[in-house]
């Protein structure tokens, strides 16, 4: 059972119009798994008014109830939407590719040491998506959790030979 959490921070969350708070993320998932099932979360990096910290302490959250497996998905600016609105009105500045790949990198770090199952970076791109005009900004690529695991291992390869 998958939950789209998104955030672990409740000012987020309310920003984002989520409609829950961060502690029934963690109550959720304990129910779920004191019922048998396998738990998955989503988690988005990016979202509006989060820092680095943030999403951190987001990542911080879920090693803590440990679900079995973590999407993460950069936030995408889709047109005809409310946060299309914002960046149009400079209101909401979209993560750049490498600050999403960065972001990412160090979430995989934790999640893996933590033995927690990533089961994608990026979104799913679909040919809805590539239509002109219907993705605005944002850390769009049909690869991004390749560039991710490219650098991760890169620096493991890079500290290695140090």
């Amino acid at each position: 059972m998958e939950i789209g959490a998104q955030s672990f921070v409740d000012d987020i969350l309310q920003s984002a119009q989520r409609g829950h708070r961060a502690d029934s993320i963690a109550q959720s998932i304990l129910i779920l798994k004191k019922l048998g099932f396998r738990t998955g979360l989503h988690l988005m990096v990016g979202l509006p008014l989060e820092t680095k910290e943030q999403f951190l302490y987001s990542i911080d959250q879920t090693v803590k109830i440990r679900p079995d497996a973590v999407r993460i998905h950069p936030v995408i600016v889709f047109n005809d939407t409310a946060l299309a609105v914002e960046f149009r009105e400079g209101r909401y500045i979209p993560l750049e590719l490498s600050e999403a790949v960065e972001l990412c990198c160090l979430a995989w770090e934790k999640l893996s040491l933590a033995g927690i199952r990533i089961i994608r970076m990026g979104v799913h791109i679909t040919p809805e998506m590539e239509k002109s005009g219907m993705v605005l900004a944002g850390p769009i690529h049909p690869a991004f959790g390749s560039l991710v695991l490219d650098s991760v291992f890169y620096d493991y390869t890079r500290r290695l030979l140090q």
